[in-house]
C-alpha cells in the first residue's frame, strides 16, 4: 500500500511502503449522534470502554520514561539547535531493550514545509521540527502521517508510540494515544476514507489553527480540535529541557490545564 498527503505547514508526509496491509477489524456500533455541531469526522463507538493501557504503558508512563531516556532527549535538542534553519529536520526511531535508542535522521527540501519519508519498518515514534514560519503545534499532516502509521502497521506498540514536535516558537509537544478504540475509528475513517481535506477544513476554518496565532491560541485549539473529534489522542507539553512533560486539555471553564491520566 502506498499512500501519500499533502505538506502544509509542517510536517512528516509518510508513505506507507507494504504488499499485503492488514485488514482493519471491524469497528463496533457508532453513536447515532455526534453532539450536533459538525459532520466531518465521526465519533467513536458509543459505550464502548477503553481497553485503556495498563499502569505500566498508559501514556504519562510512558511520558515518564522519556523523561529520562537520554537518547531521546538529546535527539530533541539537535531539533530544537535546527528550529532557526529553512527546512525541517527529523527522526524515526526505535528504543532498544536497554533504553538507547536508534535513530534514522530524515530531513525536508529547503524552503518546504515537510519531511517526505517511505517507512518499509516499524518505529517506536518519529519526531521532527518546525522552522521559523511553521505552525507551534502539530501539523494537521503530522496527525494524518501518525493516522497513516496505525493503519498500514508501522507502530511497534501504539499503546507506547510517540509523536514529537519542537518549533521556532518555543513549544515543544508530543502525542501519545491515550484511548485505542476511539484511535482506531478516528484513524481508520481518516486513512480509509481520504479525509485529510476534511481535516484541513477543520484546522483552517473551525479551529483556525495558523501560523499566524499565538502559541497560546494555537495551543488551546489544538487541543479542543483533539478533543472534540474524539481522537484517541493526548497532548504532552514540554519543558526547555525535555525532561518534563505535562499532558494538557482545555478545561470546562476553557482553560488550559494539566490532564493527569
Amino acid at each position: 500500500m502506498k499512500t501519500v498527503s499533502t505538506m502544509e505547514e509542517g510536517m512528516v508526509e509518510v508513505v506507507v511502503a507494504e504488499d499485503n496491509p492488514p485488514s482493519p477489524t471491524p469497528t463496533p456500533t457508532t453513536c447515532p449522534a455526534n453532539d450536533g455541531w459538525y459532520n466531518i469526522i465521526p465519533p467513536p463507538p458509543c459505550d464502548v470502554p477503553n481497553p485503556g493501557n495498563s499502569d505500566d504503558d498508559n501514556p504519562c508512563e510512558q511520558a515518564d520514561k522519556l523523561e529520562k531516556n537520554t537518547g531521546l532527549k538529546d535527539k530533541f535538542t539537535a531539533l530544537k539547535n535546527k528550529t532557526n534553519q529553512n527546512k525541517e529536520y527529523g527522526y524515526m526511531y526505535k528504543i532498544n531493550s536497554d533504553i538507547t535508542v536508534n535513530a534514522i535522521e530524515i530531513e525536508g527540501e529547503a524552503n518546504a514545509a515537510g519531511i517526505d519519508v517511505t517507512i518499509t519498518e516499524k518505529f517506536d515514534g518519529f519526531i521532527h521540527s518546525h522552522y521559523t514560519g511553521l505552525l507551534s503545534v502539530f501539523s494537521r499532516d503530522d496527525i494524518y502521517a501518525m493516522a497513516k502509521m496505525y493503519i498500514g502497521d508501522k507502530m511497534i506498540d501504539p499503546s507506547t508510540f510517540t509523536a514529537g514536535v519542537v518549533t521556532a516558537s518555543g513549544t515543544q509537544y508530543i502525542l501519545k494515544i491515550d484511548d485505542i478504540v476511539k484511535f482506531k475509528a478516528y484513524a481508520e475513517n481518516m486513512v480509509n476514507n481520504n479525509a485529510i481535506e476534511d481535516l484541513s477544513d477543520l484546522y483552517d476554518k473551525f479551529y483556525k489553527i495558523t501560523p499566524k496565532n499565538s502559541k497560546e491560541q494555537n495551543e488551546k485549539a489544538f487541543l479542543q480540535y483533539l478533543q472534540q473529534t474524539k481522537s484517541g489522542l493526548r497532548l504532552f507539553k514540554g519543558n526547555d529541557n525535555f525532561n518534563d512533560w505535562q499532558p494538557k486539555k482545555v478545561d470546562a471553564n476553557n482553560n488550559v490545564v494539566d490532564n493527569p491520566c
